[in-house]
């Protein structure tokens, strides 16, 4: 009992708006705290990092120290800038010199792919989980009529690329890299483009969504592929589909839809419960935000984190660490009582 107590004393002096709950209810313990390293740009989980450090992009591995263990360390190319990572790996680049191209670099032996394609831009890359072949969009204009053109593309590691399906834009692997989430233009009404949000699989066959209208780039899948979570940020509203994978082919088993959410959208390992940020808006400015937890029903709404101020990367919820928020130059592991 006496380490308990102390566990959520430290809770509350590291967030004086912690809230704590009755023990049969939903409660948060603050496990362990740790200051960030310097020129640190992006919070992986609770013991790893993106630091920036000239024209360097280091995967460090952070301690109790401030000395970080070095996991990878490569040298940026030239006239190339610092996206993102995926599978704390592989490095998504962006060359804006030109026609804006993205790249892919291996951080683990060093190999470089450029997504570069005359008079196209290329953007929105995705790496499968399982091999690695990277899905981008390629957004040109017909030589004959000027008609801007979008094309989804799947280039492997040794260079073969096709097409997939076109006029796709945002793309998202599903857990098992044969299926991902995409955002089709289908037509016009008036002046607005009309897009169909759907999956697709390797071959361009499509299995529509009960779900229209949602951001591909801030969907996301829970660990096992069974649910997904699609978010649309401009209506403030969250639709969870559930699938079953028989022979490798999603079928939709059932959705729900429900609205008053912000995102971003984390899925506890188990695929039970998410975590979600939602933002206080005083109709000009945002002005803080509280950490969300909610059940796959959406029936469930529970406060962990009052007016927390995360920072950009604000939130990771990961098997072997627990809730991690970063604020105000460290990050904070916390143990979710459920």
């Amino acid at each position: 009992m006496y380490f308990v107590l102390v566990a959520v004393l430290l809770a509350v002096l590291a967030c004086k708006h912690f809230i704590l709950t009755p023990a049969h209810e939903i409660s948060l313990v603050l496990v362990d705290s740790r200051p960030l390293p310097a020129n640190t740009i992006t919070v992986l989980n609770f013991d790893k990092v993106i630091i920036r450090e000239s024209d360097r992009i280091i995967l460090a591995q952070i301690t109790d120290t401030l000395n970080p263990g070095v996991i990878y360390d490569v040298q940026i190319p030239d006239n190339k800038n610092y996206h993102s990572i995926q599978h704390l790996r592989y490095l998504i680049l962006e060359d804006r010199t030109g026609d804006y191209f993205q790249s892919v670099l291996d951080m683990a032996d060093g190999s470089l792919i450029d997504l570069q394609e005359p008079s196209a831009t290329t953007g929105g890359t995705s790496i499968a989980p399982n091999d690695a072949a990277m899905l981008y969009n390629a957004r040109f204009r017909d030589p004959g009529n000027g008609k801007e053109l979008l094309e989804n593309r799947l280039r492997t590691w040794n260079g073969q690329t096709k097409t997939v399906v076109d006029s796709v834009i945002g793309t998202l692997w599903a857990p098992n890299g044969k299926w991902f989430l995409a955002a089709k233009r289908v037509g016009r009404e008036g002046q607005s483009v009309l897009w169909e949000r759907a999956l697709f699989d390797r071959q361009g066959k499509k299995i529509s969504l009960p779900s229209k209208q949602f951001s591909v780039s801030r969907s996301t899948w829970s660990e096992d592929g069974l649910v997904l979570a699609m978010y649309h940020p401009w209506d403030a509203i969250v639709t969870i589909v559930e699938f079953d994978w028989t022979n490798d082919i999603p079928h939709v088993k059932n959705h729900t839809t429900e609205s008053g959410f912000n995102g971003p959208f984390l899925w506890s390992p188990n695929g039970q419960h998410l975590i979600y940020v939602k933002y206080h808006d005083d109709g000009h400015t945002a002005f803080g935000n509280d950490i969300m937890l909610t059940d796959r029903s959406l029936s469930m709404r529970k406060a962990l984190i009052e007016h927390a101020n995360i920072e950009e990367t604000p939130i990771t919820w990961s098997r072997e660490h627990g809730l991690v928020t970063q604020i105000t130059g460290r990050i904070n592991r916390y143990r979710i009582i459920l």
